[in-house]
């Protein structure tokens, strides 16, 4: 076994950390979870074999992190939307490989088996039933969830709920889901299946900020589940 940092060692705006799982609510005398690292969010989950699969992949996200941080930290004022060349591909495979990462336990989930053969193998599509959506996440904290559910639509609780997973972290936060589109974001879907290598143009909206609990803030339009998965969720905030 290895450690695994999530999201990769190489986009974690800080290392000097505060770890904590956010959701874990207990009685008054549970003691959380919480942890101090100098050497960023990481999870004690794959070999090290596996960790050196994944940072073909991180390359690519890397190079996505460093442009898109000149725009989403400008004090200039800027166009609603900017386009930047990136390997779509490559990054939603990265980011599903660290999913697989975060979870500390070996269960039946049927969305790992989805996401484990894609990571190992880059010649096997990205499954037809996993989404991707991303947005501008400029917070100063770091979060992964896995296997959460919440309805699909917000303020809709008829019908199938969703599944959803995250990694969000200064600039940008995705959310992978079994469905195609969650409260309007821009998605990679449609790059599913380009070469590993391509660069196509990703558009990213900066005229639009949300919540640093969104999208799995409880409310009025929302509520959240989640099982033993909800052990692994991790936040992070920069040590002072």
């Amino acid at each position: 076994m290895s450690e695994d940092h999530i999201p990769p060692r190489s986009v974690q705006p800080f290392l000097n950390i505060v770890a904590f799982n956010p959701l874990n609510m207990r009685t008054d005398d549970y003691v959380p979870n919480t942890y101090y690292s100098q050497n960023g969010l990481k999870f004690p989950t794959i070999c090290s074999s596996c960790n050196s699969k994944l940072q073909k992949y991180d390359a690519s996200l890397r190079h996505l992190v460093h442009d898109l941080r000149k725009f989403a930290n400008s004090k200039l004022y800027l166009p609603g939307e900017i386009r930047l060349a990136a390997r779509p591909n490559a990054i939603m495979r990265g980011i599903l490989g660290h999913l697989l990462a975060s979870k500390t336990y070996v269960d039946d989930c049927v969305e790992d088996g989805k996401f484990r053969d894609c990571v190992l193998d880059a010649n096997i599509p990205i499954p037809d039933g996993v989404f991707f959506s991303y947005w501008i996440y400029r917070h100063h904290s770091m979060k992964v969830f896995r296997d959460y559910i919440m309805p699909r639509k917000r303020g809709v609780f008829a019908g199938n709920p969703g599944v959803f997973h995250a990694i969000k972290f200064q600039p940008i936060a995705f959310l992978v889901t079994d469905f195609p589109e969650y409260e309007g974001l821009y998605t990679l879907n449609k790059f599913k299946s380009v070469p590993l290598t391509q660069e196509e143009e990703i558009l990213f909206r900066l005229d639009r900020n949300y919540s640093e609990h969104w999208p799995e803030i409880v409310d009025d339009k929302n509520f959240i589940m989640m099982g033993k998965s909800l052990e692994d969720t991790r936040s992070a905030i920069k040590k002072e």
